[in-house]
This record gives structure tokens, sequence and C-alpha cells, in this order.
């Protein structure tokens, strides 16, 4: 028999840590308009497209090379995450769309102008509810039109999982369980 020994064994190679690369949707017509969007569902505009392609070309250069996409529900994320996909030549990875995800709820302030929302209750207000981690805006009614339990994407979940408004504390506890999973 052979002697097997560890100089005639290939080396294993050392296993790098893995990369989580955070990527925001690219310019939605709501980012263009200056709206409020949250869960509404805008598309992206052709400056969001190139900025997508741009993002990927950007990873390339840099060497990376995804194994798996975790998206939100939403429209503009899901076709960022598709563009940068296609521009790496990566269309076949796997895709995995969660409501998790997606922006938090901005309640009553979806579909409303940032600059006219600031002027009406003023900018402080306004900063205080975007910026400050636990302050959330007026929560949307569930007649609102843009109330997301009306939108069949969200079928599967409970109703009293869909947000009527979220502090950015919220949203971080509404991505944990995907984050653990």
């Amino acid at each position: 028999p052979i002697k097997v020994t560890k100089k005639i064994l290939p080396k294993k190679a050392k296993k790098k840590p893995g990369a989580l690369i955070l990527l925001r949707c690219c310019e939605s017509t709501g980012n263009a308009n200056q709206t409020f969007t949250g869960w509404a569902d805008p598309d992206l505009t052709a400056a969001g497209y190139q900025e997508c392609e741009h993002a990927a070309r950007l990873l390339l250069a840099q060497g990376y090379s995804p194994d798996v996409v975790y998206t939100s529900r939403l429209k503009r994320a899901v076709r960022s995450a598709w563009t940068v996909l296609a521009e790496m030549d990566s269309q076949y990875l796997p895709v995995y769309k969660s409501w998790r995800l997606n922006e938090r709820s901005y309640g009553a302030l979806t579909g409303l102008s940032k600059k006219e929302t600031a002027k009406e209750l003023g900018a402080d207000v306004v900063q205080a509810w975007r910026n400050a981690l636990k302050a959330r805006p007026p929560p949307m009614k569930k007649t609102d039109p843009y109330y997301p339990g009306n939108d069949p994407r969200y079928a599967d979940i409970d109703v009293e999982d869909i947000p009527l408004t979220e502090s950015l504390l919220d949203c971080q506890e509404r991505a944990r369980p995907l984050w653990e999973y």
C-alpha cells in the first residue's frame, strides 16, 4: 500500500471570510420626484438602471462574485438586483425576495412630497422621523391607497405584521429574523 503523507496531499485552501454586500436600490421615480416611497412601488428611472450597471462594474473591478442575492419584494429593489446580476453575467444565481427587506414604512407620509411635507410640518419634525432611531411618522390608515395589506404580493403575511408606520429600529427588528435565518 501507498503511504499518504501531508507532503503529497494538496494543501487546503484557506477560506476567506465571506463579504456582505449591501446595495440600495438605484434611483426610482419616487427618488427623482422626492417623495416618501416606503412600501409604495415606483419603478426605476433610466438613470437608476445606469446606476445599477455602474455598481455591478465596480463590484467586478474589486473582484466580487456573489453566491446568493436577497432583496425586498419592491419592484425597484428586484429590478436593481436583476440589473446588477445581468451586468455581472450572474443571472443564474438564486434571488430570494423577502418583505422583511422592504424599505421602512413611512406611514401616512407615503406618496407625499418630502419638500412640501417639511414646509408644512417643519423640517425638524420630518428630519426626526427620517433619521431618529425610534421616531415614527404618523401611521397610515388601512383605507389608504398605499396600504400594503391590499397588495397581493403580501397576501402570505399576517395582517398584524404589515406595518402602518415604522421607526428605523422597527425596520431593524423586522429584518432580524431573516438575518438570523
